[in-house]
């Protein structure tokens, strides 16, 4: 059934009128990162038009299924890291503040930045 499998993360930055591909990410907490996300309302809100050409081909011609995907801004990934907090399990409070730390410095620097989420499998 699609959504019980794992979820995939990447940062894009923009540049130069065109998104950039800054990272993939594995996810220590599929299940609790996606029960928050939909808690929030952040859950399989579609795809933007304009994804890097790397995460694009990424999700285009990999092997798995891809489905759900959103889009989150800084400001709400901020809001999903301060929700799930650095104690949670599996260390998915500790990898959000991280990602989040990225994306400010991204955009710190003069870089639009968001971070998409999507079900695999």
């Amino acid at each position: 059934m699609p959504g019980e499998g794992g979820l995939g993360v990447a940062c894009e930055s923009r540049g130069q009128e065109v998104w950039r591909l800054e990272a993939l990410f594995q996810v220590a907490g599929a299940t609790a990162l996606r029960r928050e996300l939909e808690r929030l309302g952040l859950w399989a809100c579609g795809r933007p038009d304009d994804l890097s050409t790397l995460l694009d081909a990424h999700l285009l011609f990999g092997d798995d299924l891809i489905s759900h995907e959103t889009v989150l801004s800084v400001a709400q990934l901020g809001q999903v890291a301060a929700a799930l907090g650095p104690g949670h399990p599996d260390s998915l409070g500790t990898q959000l503040l991280a990602w989040y730390a990225l994306a400010r410095s991204l955009e710190a620097s003069g870089r639009p930045t968001r971070l998409l989420v999507w079900c695999t499998g």
